[in-house]
Protein backbone atom coordinates (compact mmCIF):
# COMPACT_ATOMS: atom_id res chain seq x y z
CA UNK A 1 0.00 0.00 0.00
CA UNK A 2 3.15 2.09 0.40
CA UNK A 3 4.37 2.04 -3.09
CA UNK A 4 1.76 4.73 -4.08
CA UNK A 5 3.20 7.05 -1.77
CA UNK A 6 6.13 9.81 -2.74
CA UNK A 7 9.28 8.69 -1.51
CA UNK A 8 9.91 12.01 0.93
CA UNK A 9 6.22 10.32 2.41
CA UNK A 10 7.44 6.71 2.11
CA UNK A 11 10.40 7.72 3.78
CA UNK A 12 8.89 9.32 7.00
CA UNK A 13 6.16 6.84 7.59
CA UNK A 14 8.88 4.33 7.85
CA UNK A 15 11.22 6.35 9.91
CA UNK A 16 7.85 7.08 12.56
CA UNK A 17 6.56 3.45 12.36
CA UNK A 18 6.92 2.67 15.99
CA UNK A 19 4.75 6.32 16.65
CA UNK A 20 1.82 6.32 13.76
CA UNK A 21 1.11 2.62 13.62
CA UNK A 22 -2.54 3.44 15.72
CA UNK A 23 -2.98 6.48 12.70
CA UNK A 24 -5.22 5.35 9.57
CA UNK A 25 -3.08 5.95 6.44
CA UNK A 26 -5.63 8.50 5.04
CA UNK A 27 -4.95 9.85 8.51
CA UNK A 28 -1.94 9.35 8.65
CA UNK A 29 -0.92 11.73 5.25
CA UNK A 30 -3.31 14.33 6.21
CA UNK A 31 -1.30 15.02 9.21
CA UNK A 32 2.22 14.43 8.09
CA UNK A 33 4.15 17.44 6.49
CA UNK A 34 6.85 16.42 4.05
CA UNK A 35 9.25 16.58 6.86
CA UNK A 36 7.61 14.02 8.59
CA UNK A 37 6.57 15.88 11.44
CA UNK A 38 3.12 14.24 13.29
CA UNK A 39 1.23 17.90 13.80
CA UNK A 40 -0.58 17.73 17.44
CA UNK A 41 -4.18 17.78 17.73
CA UNK A 42 -5.32 20.90 19.71
CA UNK A 43 -8.83 21.52 20.66
CA UNK A 44 -8.42 25.24 20.75
CA UNK A 45 -12.31 25.82 21.46
CA UNK A 46 -12.49 25.38 25.14
CA UNK A 47 -15.93 23.44 26.41
CA UNK A 48 -16.80 27.01 28.15
CA UNK A 49 -16.88 29.06 25.23
CA UNK A 50 -19.21 26.73 23.58
CA UNK A 51 -21.58 26.73 26.80
CA UNK A 52 -21.53 30.38 26.93
CA UNK A 53 -22.53 30.41 23.35
CA UNK A 54 -25.08 28.10 23.67
CA UNK A 55 -26.46 30.21 26.49
CA UNK A 56 -25.96 33.55 24.80
CA UNK A 57 -28.07 32.25 21.62
CA UNK A 58 -30.65 30.61 23.78
CA UNK A 59 -31.06 34.11 25.74
CA UNK A 60 -31.39 36.31 22.60
CA UNK A 61 -34.39 34.08 21.71
CA UNK A 62 -36.58 35.82 24.50
CA UNK A 63 -35.38 39.52 23.35
CA UNK A 64 -36.58 41.86 21.38
CA UNK A 65 -34.02 44.43 21.10
CA UNK A 66 -30.36 43.63 20.92
CA UNK A 67 -27.56 46.23 22.10
CA UNK A 68 -24.08 45.03 21.03
CA UNK A 69 -21.57 46.95 22.34
CA UNK A 70 -18.44 46.95 20.79
CA UNK A 71 -14.50 48.87 20.54
CA UNK A 72 -14.06 51.11 18.17
CA UNK A 73 -10.44 50.49 17.75
CA UNK A 74 -11.21 47.12 16.66
CA UNK A 75 -15.28 47.27 15.75
CA UNK A 76 -15.03 44.28 13.31
CA UNK A 77 -12.74 42.30 15.84
CA UNK A 78 -14.63 42.76 19.13
CA UNK A 79 -18.00 41.71 16.95
CA UNK A 80 -18.91 37.88 17.42
CA UNK A 81 -19.46 36.08 14.05
CA UNK A 82 -22.93 34.60 14.84
CA UNK A 83 -24.59 37.48 16.66
CA UNK A 84 -26.24 38.44 13.36
CA UNK A 85 -27.61 35.18 12.73
CA UNK A 86 -28.68 35.04 16.56
CA UNK A 87 -30.91 37.77 16.64
CA UNK A 88 -31.84 37.95 12.70
CA UNK A 89 -35.54 39.38 12.61
CA UNK A 90 -34.93 42.01 15.79
CA UNK A 91 -33.88 45.50 15.84
CA UNK A 92 -29.81 45.32 16.76
CA UNK A 93 -28.20 48.58 18.14
CA UNK A 94 -24.59 48.44 17.61
CA UNK A 95 -23.01 51.04 20.23
CA UNK A 96 -19.16 51.82 19.92
CA UNK A 97 -17.21 52.97 22.92
CA UNK A 98 -14.19 54.62 23.31
CA UNK A 99 -14.37 56.46 19.97
CA UNK A 100 -12.37 59.12 21.66
CA UNK A 101 -9.26 56.79 20.91
CA UNK A 102 -10.00 56.80 17.28
CA UNK A 103 -9.22 59.50 14.66
CA UNK A 104 -12.00 61.16 12.51
CA UNK A 105 -11.33 59.17 9.94
CA UNK A 106 -10.90 56.17 10.92
CA UNK A 107 -14.27 57.11 12.72
CA UNK A 108 -15.75 58.37 9.62
CA UNK A 109 -14.73 55.01 7.22
CA UNK A 110 -16.17 52.68 9.85
CA UNK A 111 -19.30 54.22 9.97
CA UNK A 112 -19.51 54.51 5.85
CA UNK A 113 -18.62 51.13 5.76
CA UNK A 114 -21.26 50.30 8.29
CA UNK A 115 -24.09 52.08 6.40
CA UNK A 116 -22.86 50.89 3.20
CA UNK A 117 -22.89 46.69 4.13
CA UNK A 118 -25.50 46.67 6.96
CA UNK A 119 -25.25 45.14 10.33
CA UNK A 120 -25.39 41.64 8.79
CA UNK A 121 -21.81 42.42 7.20
CA UNK A 122 -20.26 43.63 10.89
Amino acid sequence: SNSNLPLSRLYSTKNNKNDLQSLEESQLLSDLTLSGYQRPKVNWYPGHIAKAERQLSETLKSVDVVIEVRDARAPKATAHPSVGKWTAGRPRVVVLTRVDMVTVKSRESWREAYEAFGAERW
